[in-house]
């Protein structure tokens, strides 16, 4: 029998009411200590305990986790707020919980700040197990909150024994099959789950209406090793009375056969399709129904007769019947199930522990053009992954094909070479009235659609765009005041939705794999635009699961097709196991992931040992997508190396493994130590191998560079750059690396500069070229390669963190000390972002109007942050109080607590030079250079101002025609500093800042008098991009001249005896 009552309740259920009715009969409380009185001693705290989550999500329903983890987010009104202490209250009703008497567990009132993935530590967690929580504090005057509103979390199946139903299929060859189960319920339902999973696709509903918003379940796994259920929560869709489980089921990835005329990336089959399903009732007199998938269930052939993950997919329908889903429905043409086996002996059900896929959003289209007779093409506006959804009536036997690609031929035909081809879909109308339809089993990846076949002239309503993702809420924004940034901003994010499916893609189309790289070369852009601290739990299970007997860690996980070469074993590629896994404890405090997986770490550490030599490993894939690609195979795989050994001495001393955590740190310093040796250049001390930007960024970026030569090194990396043209050369191993080391240089206007370049190769090129998701290469939509990739996204995280200012700082654990440092670079005059940190979201929003820079900031509650504020260097003014410290580098610095801020400082800092009229006997007007820009505020060299430049002189010595430049300041001023600001778009040859003044004199003049020397500078030394600041006794003037009479040397590409030229970024006049 398929269904089966019964009457009893679990026996846990059964003891916990019992004691319950017997505290409260002898009026005794099971909490361990009662909080009313607590309460009355004290106000009640501004704080609010919100966001309760459980492993990382929110009410989660069918989880495995028997010792979750608890977290919870905090907010107040108030300034400087911090947790003091908690209680966690769990019971198996909300109403024990209102009534103060938690039967499943009570932690008592606990002296702690933590608020995140607190351990539980309850009774013992039962298969389908509903539990009820809820969470009080203490802030840090000891007033307790409110209690937070009541969240909860349901087990699933926990073990084998707890499944009744049987794996069940169709052995018919053809079209993809339908199973239908018709059953009764007795009697009005309390309560109703769905524990159901399928191969390779599933599409289950419930009297003809979907189970749930998820699509293309269940996540993708090695299926010989394991399959995700998942619980869905389906009381609302049955009813007393006549119901009927309906379940599609398509090939999905876990079936590939050979399709000829059909592309496909490779063909292989891990499972033919199948399901599992059981459906339990509880009624409202407490007994039971249980509907499980054996052979009383019906089978058929569906109406979609070819799908393949690749593809594409077709629908006729001719063959569907209607109703089929619905109670009542007429299936006596219909064959009984077979009851088959799991995928293998070997494979395990696990419970869905992450978001799943699901529509976010809706696109129409934005044209439609004719290119060929009866050949329309649909342009959706923006490069998404999901589906295409017709809409169209027709005769019967009217067939459609649908081809869809991301850029267009010369004749307006859409283009399949960056998708693989051919790729398309068929649907043959039905005839009956108006059709709508759009792939179930598979997806794509593309912008537009090529249709041929419609019936009728089309209209912008005859097809709409779904967008699929998985459903990882959203983390944090940015916006800033430059359009270019934004767009930038906005292509990265589309590609990170487009290939965020149950496994990171690298595209949404051609490969549809789950190449690691990325996912930890970019963690820090995905993980400041969506939480996705459950998502990645599942992606380090699934390269576990893939994990050789020798450690070796292959390239794509899940492992579906087995590649050759550095195709299945890069460092860069292999090292995501360990590295997201630290990035999860850093971005999360996850250190669960962190001890679940540290035997695969240390086991793929020991690999990449059996493969080293001399402490170095030479083998991969390289610096993959670089322009310039001269770097040496064995720097970009030993920078993965040492990545490895000194993250894992990181991890080791995390889970206090003491002495793993100096062997490994010792294996780092030896990595290190073979690196210098071999790569570093001992003739120049200021690059490193080939002397590329990867070469210099890698090193730096280890923090490997000996100190006396750190400078150097990074101006070699800018002068790269800058001869470049501002135009970076490095692929997608080392860009991170390079963005992170200029940032920490404190060289965030050389990433300003590239970031707002236009031209090949540049962010900007992908945007100009009408790129609306970041493109695989540099070459943006002019180029060859997928229109839909996000591995060159590291920028985003720059975007937020560095342009926006919400930073970590270096010593928190998830985001708990934040760093607020905003760089108002170039021409730049606004910028916002926020985050979403486990505490709360933490905000940073800057605007400068004229010489006025105003920061207003938010911080979490249980969180506390250092704001540095850009001032003046010369003379800062900002904001006092609030937390001030001191003045610093160019920062006003302050240390708070959570709260809202507002900061403002006056970056001119008392300049009386601002604006004023500026004059030379000697000036080149061109481009961005003219003596306007020696006085208009820009202290850098940016494209629309570099600043004053005079013209050639044939040699250093200029004292016989010696230029100068002469400040006005309208009115006699008193002052005793100029400060000097050096170009800081180019490099000298040699090194250092080009073209900076070497023997000079201050002069000044008041109105109407002569000019006198109030300082005489020679032998000035390389400033190296910092600004000068001359001072002398208090003098009234209004003209302030600088004559020089020997100039500095000369930028590089203007080497020789005749390129020699006075430059200033700015000039500055202050009263010190």
């Amino acid at each position: 029998m398929a269904i089966h009552h019964l009457r009893r309740l679990p026996e846990m259920t059964m003891v916990r009411i019992t004691l319950i009715g017997l505290c409260l009969l002898l009026g005794l409380s099971l909490s361990m200590q009662t909080t009313t009185g607590v309460q009355a001693q004290h106000a009640q705290s501004s704080i609010s305990v919100t966001n309760l989550r459980v492993d990382y999500l929110t009410n989660p329903s069918g989880i495995d986790d028997t010792h979750p983890q608890l977290s919870w987010e905090l907010t107040s009104t108030a300034q400087n707020q911090r947790q003091q202490a908690y209680e966690v209250q769990v019971a198996t009703t909300s109403a024990l919980l209102n009534a103060n008497t938690p039967d499943v567990w009570n932690s008592g009132k606990v002296t702690s700040s933590a608020s995140i993935n607190i351990p539980y530590a309850g009774t013992a967690l039962h298969s389908r197990e509903m539990v009820y929580w809820r969470v009080q504090v203490w802030d840090a005057s000891g007033n307790a909150s409110a209690w937070s509103s009541v969240a909860s979390w349901e087990m699933g199946l926990l073990t084998p024994a707890d499944w009744s139903a049987h794996w069940i299929n169709n052995t018919s060859s053809g079209a993809l099959p339908l199973f239908a189960k018709q059953f009764t319920l007795t009697k009005p339902i309390s309560k109703a789950r769905l524990y159901m999973t399928g191969l390779g696709v599933y599409d289950a509903s419930l009297n003809g209406k979907p189970v749930s918003k998820a699509v293309l379940q269940p996540p993708e796994t090695d299926y010989l090793k394991r399959v995700i259920y998942t619980t869905y929560n389906v009381t609302s869709l049955l009813q007393q009375g006549s119901d009927t489980l309906g379940v599609q089921l398509g090939n999905g990835i876990a079936n590939v056969p050979s399709t000829p005329g059909r592309y496909e990336k490779f063909a292989a089959t891990m499972s033919t399709p199948k399901l599992l399903a059981q459906l339990e009732v509880t009624y409202t007199d407490g007994t039971t129904a249980l509907i499980v998938s054996d052979t009383s269930w019906r089978t058929t052939s569906g109406p979609t007769t070819f799908s393949n993950w690749f593809g594409g997919e077709d629908y006729d329908a001719r063959l569907a019947q209607a109703g089929w889903q619905n109670p009542g429905a007429n299936l006596s043409s219909w064959q009984a199930a077979t009851q088959t086996s799991a995928p293998s002996t070997q494979a395990v059900l696990n419970a869905q522990m992450m978001p799943s896929l699901q529509q976010v959003g809706t696109l129409h289209p934005v044209s439609i053009t004719q290119p060929k007779t009866g050949n329309y093409v649909f342009d959706f506006g923006t490069n998404f992954a999901g589906w295409e959804q017709l809409q169209v009536s027709g005769p019967a036997g009217t067939k459609i094909t649908m081809t869809p690609g991301e850029l267009l031929n010369s004749d307006g035909t859409v283009s399949q070479t960056t998708t693989g081809s051919p790729i398309y879909d068929d649907y043959i109308l039905s005839g009956n009235g108006t059709e709508t339809w759009h792939p179930d089993f598979m997806y794509h990846g593309f912008r537009y659609l090529q249709v041929t076949g419609l019936p009728t002239t089309p209209t912008t309503s005859t097809f709409t765009g779904l967008e699929v993702s998985t459903a990882n809420a959203s983390a944090g924004t940015f916006t800033s005041g430059n359009t270019l940034l934004n767009s930038i901003n906005q292509i990265i994010d589309q590609a990170i939705q487009n290939n965020m499916y149950s496994v990171l893609t690298d595209c949404p189309h051609r490969e549809k794999l789950g190449w690691l790289e990325e996912a930890h070369l970019v963690f820090d852009s995905v993980s400041r635009t969506y939480d996705v601290a459950a998502y990645y739990r599942e992606l380090i299970r699934n390269m576990a699961d893939a994990q050789t007997s020798s450690g070796l860690v292959p390239d794509i996980s899940p492992e579906y097709v087995v590649f050759s070469g550095g195709y299945r074993d890069d460092p860069n590629w292999g090292s995501t196991l360990i590295i997201s896994a630290w990035q999860l404890y850093q971005t999360y405090g996850d250190v669960g992931t962190l001890r679940a997986y540290y035997a695969n770490m240390q086991n793929y550490l020991v690999y990449l040992q059996s493969k080293a030599s001399g402490n170095l490993l030479n083998y991969g894939l390289g610096e993959w997508a670089a322009i310039d690609t001269s770097t040496p195979l064995g720097v970009t795989a030993s920078y993965a190396y040492y990545e490895d050994a000194l993250t894992m001495s990181k991890v080791a001393a995390t889970l206090g493994h003491t002495s793993d955590a100096s062997s490994y740190n010792n294996l780092a310093q030896q990595i290190a130590s073979a690196f210098n040796t071999t790569y570093f250049n001992t003739m120049t001390h200021n690059t490193y191998a080939n002397g590329t930007q990867a070469d210099d960024a890698f090193a730096l970026d280890m923090g490997i560079v000996p100190a006396q030569y750190q400078s150097a090194v990074l101006q070699h990396l800018v002068s790269a750059i800058q001869s470049n043209n501002d135009h970076l050369t490095v692929g997608e191993i080392a860009l991170p690396s390079l963005l992170r080391a200029l940032a920490q240089g404190v060289r965030d206007d050389m990433l300003y500069a590239v970031a707002t370049q236009t031209a090949y190769p540049s962010y900007g090129y992908m945007v100009s070229t009408g790129s609306t998701a970041l493109t695989e290469y540099w070459d943006g939509a002019k180029g060859t390669g997928s229109q839909d990739h996000f591995m060159l996204g590291a920028i985003k995280n720059w975007f937020s963190s560095n342009l926006g200012g919400i930073q970590a700082d270096p010593g928190a654990v998830a985001y708990n000390k934040l760093i607020i440092r905003p760089a108002g670079v170039g021409n730049l005059t606004q910028a916002a972002s926020t985050y979403n940190t486990p505490y709360g979201q933490a905000s940073s929003s800057w605007a400068k109007t004229g010489s006025s820079l105003q920061l207003q900031v938010v911080i979490p509650v249980n969180t506390t942050a250092t704001v540095q504020l850009p001032v003046n260097p010369v003379q800062p003014i900002a904001t006092t109080g609030q937390g001030f410290q001191r003045f610093q580098n160019g920062y006003a610095v302050y240390s708070i607590g959570s709260g809202s801020y507002t900061f403002t400082s006056d970056l001119n800092g008392g300049n009386l030079a601002l604006q004023k009229a500026a004059t030379s006997n000697n000036s080149l007007e061109t481009g961005g250079w003219g003596i306007a820009h020696l006085t208009d505020g820009t202290e850098t060299s940016i494209a629309s101002a570099e600043g004053y430049t005079s013209n050639i002189f044939t040699s250093s010595d200029a004292s016989s025609n010696a230029p100068y430049v002469d400040v006005d300041l309208g009115a006699n001023q008193s002052f005793n500093a100029v400060s000097l600001f050096p170009r800081t778009d180019a490099t000298a040859t040699g090194g250092g800042t080009p073209d900076f003044s070497v023997t000079f004199t201050i002069q000044v003049a008041p109105d109407g008098g002569s000019y006198q020397t109030v300082a005489t500078v020679t032998n000035q030394a390389n400033p190296y991009g910092v600004e000068q600041t001359y001072s002398f006794a208090t003098t009234s003037a209004r003209h302030v001249r600088v004559v020089v009479t020997t100039l500095g040397t000369p930028a590089i590409g203007e080497s020789g005896t005749n390129y020699y030229r006075l430059q200033l970024a700015e000039l500055e006049v202050h009263l010190l």
